[in-house]
């Protein structure tokens, strides 16, 4: 499964993109030559139609639900892990939604 949802979103991403597995479900893509959200919105629903089609493996039908949180550099942190944690707790709030869905970390949402 992990390879076919790598094949799948690599074909999505661009020459300067990178896609690596964190480990369990979750993935990371960094994104080189994006300049304004609606391009990461653009990204977002190509991997949300090339994985539209469940995969059958076994005989076995799984749909694919994907939780993306995104974070922006440098306007959000400015540290490696800084971002991952960002895109983690907007991935979370994503997560909030049924189906396949997406959410931009929040900056000002942040308790201070």
């Amino acid at each position: 499964v992990w390879k076919y949802l790598t094949q799948k979103i690599n074909g999505c991403l661009s020459e300067s993109d990178s896609l690596g597995r964190v480990g369990g479900d979750e993935f990371i893509i960094l994104l080189k030559s994006i300049y304004i959200e609606a391009d990461i919105e653009k990204l977002i629903g190509r991997i949300f139609d090339a994985l539209e089609m469940p995969l059958i493996f076994n005989q076995h039908k799984i749909q694919n639900n994907l939780s993306i949180g995104i974070t922006i550099f440098p306007d959000c942190s400015q540290s490696l892990d800084g971002l991952i944690a960002e895109a983690d707790s907007a991935m979370y709030e994503a997560k909030k939604i049924v189906g396949n869905s997406y959410c931009f970390f929040n900056k000002s949402s942040i308790p201070q």
